[in-house]
């Protein structure tokens, strides 16, 4: 579920603006999402993801078409985005010298832009509250939504502690997206007999979170054949001895956990695990 805006620039005589301008407007940060929809902050695309480093949201995604700008806002979101959302179309706007905007193709006048941010907060608090029923029921153990960091798991944890409140879901979020974590996915190699391997690198002294089942459920990798973890020096160990031997500092959300392995910690599994391709 989303809510689309789209500005409109009508005439010859368009006024130019950029990803980074519009950035620009309200302070925010920028970057784009890579295959595993992790951002890369800093770079512009198709499509960029802006955010805010004090509260960070899922993002609003920003895209421009001859001269026209494009913001998508997903939900379920955190209220202080949908403000964001609003106020940077009114900002885009008053910028580009333009006194309406168009949300889901339906024509908005500027001054009544702030209208939407109830009924989309709204939306907000029944879309959580499906996904809590769904969790709680068992009707699905895991929901992931894409973050403006990368892409976060919500389970029976996740919910319980957000309880059904926009704020406390601001808050998990922020806290969860602000953590200094390299969020590991894998590489995928084809082998002679056209087996798929599956990959993850693990670095020293690194603070990293690594799932529990070496799968992304949102990138259609068939028949992946192996899992393994590739340590410092090229040392691999077969996955499921990889997770099952390490110390885990605690979750990152419910399908990832933290570790943070020394030199020694690495020795140790080489010594025991290490295997061959």
């Amino acid at each position: 579920m989303s809510v689309n805006i789209e500005i409109k620039q009508k005439g010859l005589f368009k006024k130019k603006i950029t990803v980074p301008e519009i950035a620009e407007l309200e302070n925010l940060s920028y970057g784009i999402a890579d295959g595993s929809y992790r951002l890369v902050p800093g770079e512009v695309g198709q499509y960029t993801i802006l955010y805010n480093l004090d509260c960070i949201g899922r993002g609003i995604e920003v895209s421009i078409e001859n001269d026209n700008v494009n913001l998508r806002l997903n939900l379920p979101t955190i209220p202080k985005e949908i403000k964001l959302f609003y106020r940077l179309t009114e900002r885009i706007c008053e910028k580009l010298k333009l006194k309406e905007f168009y949300r889901d193709e339906e024509k908005v006048n500027i001054k009544d832009a702030g209208v939407f941010y109830e009924p989309d907060k709204a939306a907000c608090e029944r879309a959580l509250s499906d996904i809590t029923h769904k969790i709680k029921t068992q009707d699905t153990k895991e929901f992931y939504i894409f973050g403006a960091m990368n892409p976060i798991a919500l389970g029976i944890k996740e919910v319980e502690t957000i309880n059904g409140s926009l704020e406390a879901f601001e808050k998990f979020l922020t806290e969860l997206q602000q953590r200094d974590i390299y969020y590991a996915v894998p590489r995928f190699y084809k082998q002679q007999d056209e087996s798929v391997l599956g990959v993850y690198y693990v670095g020293e002294n690194v603070v990293s979170a690594f799932p529990y089942q070496p799968k992304l459920p949102f990138i259609q990798i068939q028949d992946v054949a192996n899992w393994y973890a590739m340590l410092p020096e090229n040392n691999i160990l077969k996955y499921e001895d990889f997770i099952h031997h390490v110390e885990k500092q605690d979750d990152y959300d419910a399908s990832r956990f933290v570790i943070q392995l020394s030199k020694e910690k690495i020795e140790e599994l080489v010594s025991a695990y290490k295997t061959e391709l």
